[in-house]
C-alpha cells in the first residue's frame, strides 16, 4: 500500500465502526455470513471474537475481517485464530499487507497458528496472493482445502429456464410437494422460529450433525428476519410446519445456510420445494445467483453429507471452487498437542 496503514483490534463495534463498514460493505459485491457483523456471535458463540480494521493515515477504512479466537481451557497455552471468508477490503491490493499485518500481530501474541481461508473464488489473482503469503511469509496449504467449493443457479434465466435444468429426480419431488399440498411461506414471527429451531435440533440428533445449536439457529433466524439480511422460509403441510431453510443475503448472491425436515414426513419431499420457492425469491429480489452453500468432496457414501450433496447436485452442477485453506504454525509442538485435543474432541463426537 502507497499510504501508511494501521489496524485496530477490537471485540465490539461502537456505532462509528458499524456505519464505516457498512459504507465499506457498500463497494463491495459480496459480503460472507463469517464477515457479516450482524451475525457474528449467533454462528461463533463458543469462541472469542475480535474485529481487525485497516485503516490509512486520514482513518478511511480499507478493510475489515473478523477473527475466530480459540483458547484451550485444559492447556491454556495454546491459542490459534481463524479467519473465514475474510478480511474483506476494497482493493486487492491491500489484500496481502492487511494478512501481513495480521501474522505480525498473531505471532507478536504468541498464538500456535493462523489459519485463512480468503473465500476469494480460485483464479489468478488468489493464486498470487496465496503464493506470495506461501512464499513470503511461510504459510502452508492446509490437507484437503483444495476441494473448498459451492454448487450455484445463474438467476439471468427464466423460471421456466431454471426450472428445466433441474434433474428429472428434483422434479418429480417439487411436483410431488406441491400435488401433496405443501405451502411454502416466509417465517415473520418468532413462535415459527422456534418451531422451525425444534425441528432442526430434532433432524441433528437423528443424524448426528453438528453444525448450529438450537439458540444459534432462533437467533440467526431473528437476526435475518429484523435485519432483512436474507429470508427464512417454512413449509407447511396441513396446518404444520414440516420443514424449512435459512437463506442469507450476501450481497450479489442468496445463500443457503441450512435447512430442515421432520422425519415424520419424511415421504413429503418439503424442502426440495423450499429451495425452488427460495430460488424465486432470489430472483425477485433481483440477485446474479443462488449459492447452494457448499459442498462436500469428501463425503463418503451413504453418509448424511454424500446424501446432502445428492440434494444439491439436483439443482445445479455449476460448481465454483474458492482459494485453499492456508496456514501459518508458530510453534510446531503447541499445534501438535492442538490436533491430538481436536483429534480427542472429534471421537468423542462421533461416539
Amino acid at each position: 500500500m502507497r499510504e501508511k496503514s494501521f489496524i485496530e483490534i477490537k471485540s465490539t463495534l461502537n456505532m462509528e465502526d458499524q456505519l464505516l463498514i457498512k459504507q465499506l460493505q457498500s463497494s463491495v459485491s459480496n459480503i460472507p455470513i463469517a464477515q457479516a457483523i450482524e451475525f457474528p456471535h449467533h454462528i461463533n458463540n463458543e469462541s472469542r471474537l475480535n474485529y481487525i480494521l485497516l485503516y490509512k493515515n486520514n482513518k478511511t477504512l480499507l478493510g475489515y475481517c473478523l477473527v475466530i479466537e480459540s483458547h484451550s481451557r485444559k492447556l491454556p497455552f495454546i491459542k490459534t485464530a481463524k479467519i473465514f471468508n475474510g478480511p474483506i477490503v476494497i482493493s486487492v491490493d491491500d489484500q496481502f499487507e492487511f494478512i501481513n499485518t495480521i501474522y505480525k500481530h498473531y505471532r507478536k501474541k504468541k498464538f500456535t497458528s493462523l489459519s485463512i481461508q480468503t473465500g476469494i473464488e480460485e483464479n489468478s489473482e488468489s493464486h498470487f496472493l496465496n503464493d506470495k503469503l506461501i512464499n513470503d511469509l511461510s504459510f502452508k496449504y492446509i490437507k484437503g482445502s483444495n476441494k473448498n467449493c459451492t454448487l450455484q443457479v445463474e438467476l439471468d434465466k427464466t423460471i421456466d429456464d431454471i426450472y428445466a435444468d433441474f434433474k428429472k429426480v428434483l422434479k418429480k419431488n417439487i411436483k410431488s410437494a406441491i400435488n401433496k399440498n405443501v405451502v411454502v411461506e416466509l417465517v415473520e414471527t418468532e413462535s415459527d422460529v422456534i418451531k422451525f429451531s425444534k425441528i432442526y435440533k430434532k433432524m441433528c440428533e437423528e443424524r448426528n450433525i453438528h453444525l448450529y445449536s438450537q439458540e444459534s439457529i432462533i437467533n440467526i433466524c431473528l437476526t435475518i428476519i429484523k435485519s432483512k439480511k436474507g429470508f427464512v422460509l417454512k413449509g407447511v403441510y396441513e396446518g404444520n410446519i414440516i420443514g424449512g431453510g435459512i437463506f442469507v443475503d450476501e450481497g450479489s448472491k442468496i445463500t443457503y445456510l441450512c435447512g430442515a425436515s421432520d422425519s415424520e414426513y419424511r415421504k413429503i419431499p418439503t424442502n426440495h420445494l423450499v429451495l425452488f420457492e427460495a430460488i424465486k425469491e432470489s430472483k425477485k429480489k433481483n440477485k446474479q445467483f443462488f449459492d447452494l452453500g457448499g459442498i462436500d468432496f469428501f463425503a463418503k457414501e451413504n453418509s448424511p453429507k454424500y446424501f446432502i450433496n445428492q440434494f444439491k447436485l439436483g439443482f445445479s452442477s455449476s460448481y465454483v471452487f474458492y482459494s485453499p485453506e492456508i496456514e501459518i504454525t508458530y510453534n510446531r509442538l503447541y499445534h501438535f498437542l492442538y490436533d491430538i485435543v481436536i483429534f480427542i474432541k472429534e471421537r468423542v463426537i462421533k461416539k
